[in-house]
């Protein structure tokens, strides 16, 4: 779901973490217990708030730490 810019263009609101993961069809729990365990990063930087947002051309990783 976008925003609406001053210009009144839709403007695409960037996905976070959470839905970039979910959307490759992760199970929500297993993605929890990476992410309180430390094992979710971002460009290489640890994720600890998985709304952290994370538009195309980022990378997200995942796995054992």
């Amino acid at each position: 779901m976008g925003a609406v810019a001053e210009d009144g263009q839709q403007v695409e609101k960037p996905r976070t973490v959470r839905e970039r993961v979910l959307a490759a069809k992760m199970n929500p729990e297993r993605f929890e217990s990476m992410l309180a365990a430390g094992r979710v990063w971002l460009n290489g930087e640890p994720v600890t708030d998985p709304d952290t947002p994370a538009p195309p051309g980022t990378s997200i990783a995942y796995g054992p730490g």
